[in-house]
């Protein structure tokens, strides 16, 4: 049964609206299917980031609903390749460990969210407020877990640097002086494993933006 939609809407606007309905009609598969065609638009568009998003949305969906997600997974590994070709003008040669997901890092990851969850058993039993002591440890876990954060993210930009130093052969290293600066939880070292992340790049030159803007794209694609 073909569904009615209002005719003022856009095609990408009907698609937003469809993986809704599909959701709450418990319709996982056409839901899946809906946000990767979503994807499409955008990355047509050149948004690299918001394609990533729904891509990642519908492999979630897809592994708790234990739905296929061979198709879903292909199309997410061809976005960086397709960054690399339009924007950086060049083509992806799949040859080091700065493309695509670097599996050192997932296992950081997911090392850290295991040693994490072992941890926080010691605070299972808390049945009132904690007392100064385990404040102090809980605050000594935060600034553990931020700092193995920091540490991971630093090493994913430096993929992305390491990356573009290949491609873009004149260069040795990033044109100016930069830092990769946290908000957030992240500043205030109360991050978790599973924090959301802020961050932006600060740097000396506003000569080398369109750089900086290329290498920040790059670092959020590997971090969605």
């Amino acid at each position: 049964m073909l569904k009615a939609y209002d005719t003022s809407l856009s095609l990408e606007n009907i698609l937003k609206q469809s993986p809704l309905e599909a959701y709450l009609a418990k319709q996982y598969q056409e839901q899946c299917t809906l946000m990767a065609d979503l994807a499409k638009t955008h990355l047509n568009k050149q948004d690299y980031s918001s394609a990533a998003k729904l891509l990642n949305g519908a492999l979630a969906i897809a592994k708790e609903q234990s739905l296929s997600i061979e198709e879903l997974i292909t199309e997410l590994k061809e976005i960086e390749p397709r960054f690399i070709k339009e924007q950086l003008k060049i083509e992806y040669k799949q040859t080091s460990e700065a493309y695509g997901i670097n599996p050192k890092h997932k296992q950081h990851l997911e090392k850290l969210r295991a040693e994490v969850k072992e941890r926080l058993k010691e605070f299972a039993d808390l049945d009132s407020l904690p007392d100064e002591a385990t404040v102090d440890k809980l605050q000594d876990l935060f600034k553990y877990i931020t700092k193995e954060i920091n540490l991971l993210l630093q090493n994913i930009l430096q993929d992305c640097i390491n990356l573009m130093q290949e491609e873009l052969i004149a260069r040795e290293k990033p044109p100016c002086d930069y830092a990769l600066v946290g908000t957030g939880s992240l500043a205030r070292e109360e991050m978790t494993p599973y924090s959301d992340l802020e961050c932006f790049l600060l740097i000396s030159d506003p000569e080398n933006k369109k750089y900086f803007r290329q290498l920040s794209k790059l670092f959020e694609l590997k971090i969605i």
